[in-house]
């Protein structure tokens, strides 16, 4: 095999083997996830390996513990995954090594938190701008609030990297993971229609943003980013009580 194709090939099963890895990891209850070494520090070539800490409630030992997680998730890339409970996790957190992980590492699952709780502070001052007159901002930040909250659902399925920009799209990614957002896709797109005309006079034909929007544009706007911040965080809320 070419080594360039080989690269190439191992670099995408890095990714969805951290990917699965995560999301299986969740399903057995993991607390948080932290991803360091090689990969997280971006090394992505074929002697690149996954280390990765997960804290977890078992009352199995440590050594059963890990064979358990090890016969579970199968990893089909070189992984080292470190499994403690809470409590172990409070007594070796100030170690050197494990400091030094935690520094240079990356949460994966706490991640999706984050953006939720962004787009939820966000969202209220979208409907505040809504309500006082800042109709096309008001319009412009319920499409970043939306984006943010699949976002936040993505990377809490496990996602590494997300990225673009559109609502819709965005929205079909998530919807392998819950049928729920299957149906609500259509409406919420609809904001994808305020990310350029409501920041910019050259977007709208003879006129500028702050003089076309309206309260019910923005009102509706901001409904429908508030409905995306809860679906998005029922999502989240049922997904760790199942696990």
């Amino acid at each position: 095999m070419d080594i360039k194709r080989e690269k190439e090939e191992y670099k995408a099963l890095l990714k969805s083997e951290l990917e699965r890895i995560t999301a299986e990891l969740k399903k057995l209850g993991a607390e948080k996830i932290l991803l360091f070494g090689s990969y997280a520090g971006g090394r992505e070539d074929l002697f690149t390996d996954l280390d990765i800490i997960a804290i977890l409630k078992s009352d199995l030992p440590f050594i059963e513990r890990i064979g358990f997680i090890y016969r579970k998730i199968a990893p089909r890339v070189a992984a080292d995954i470190m499994v403690y409970t809470p409590e172990e996790w409070e007594t070796v957190k100030e170690k050197p090594f494990f400091k030094k992980a935690v520094a240079e590492g990356r949460v994966l699952f706490e991640e999706g938190k984050r953006w939720l709780e962004q787009a939820k502070e966000d969202l209220k001052w979208a409907r505040m701008l809504a309500e006082q007159g800042g109709y096309h901002i008001a319009c412009f930040l319920a499409q970043q609030v939306a984006e943010k909250a699949i976002k936040a659902l993505l990377y809490a399925m496990g996602e590494t990297i997300v990225l673009g920009h559109s609502v819709n799209v965005l929205a079909q990614k998530a919807a392998q993971y819950n049928e729920k957002i299957r149906e609500k896709c259509e409406k919420w797109s609809i904001l994808d229609g305020y990310y350029i005309p409501t920041r910019y006079p050259n977007g709208l034909p003879d006129s500028i943003p702050a003089k076309v929007y309206n309260r019910e544009i923005a009102t509706e706007a901001v409904d429908l980013a508030e409905d995306a911040v809860n679906t998005v965080e029922g999502i989240m809320n049922n997904f760790e009580r199942e696990s």
